[in-house]
């Protein structure tokens, strides 16, 4: 009876993913940083590099934590 169920699910869940796709609905995780975190990251770094702050100070003036200062920097 439980196999028939879990069954039941998986179909469901399919028929809701394909439905999704077709409907060009985005499925997961976002990629990238979203824009107000490239612009508070764009000020933490305008105040380190011109104002000889440090990063942590930076970061928390900026509202962004040290990760996402690193994870943007790497790929700007």
């Amino acid at each position: 009876m439980s196999e028939f169920e879990r069954n039941l699910i998986s179909e469901r869940a399919k028929a809701g993913l394909e439905g999704a796709q077709r409907r060009k609905k985005l499925l997961g995780r976002p990629t990238g940083s979203s824009p107000v975190s490239i612009e508070k990251y764009q000020y933490g770094k305008h105040l380190y590099d011109n104002k000889n702050i440090p990063i942590d100070k930076a970061c928390e003036q900026t509202g962004i934590c040290k990760a996402t200062f690193y994870r943007i920097d790497k790929i700007h």
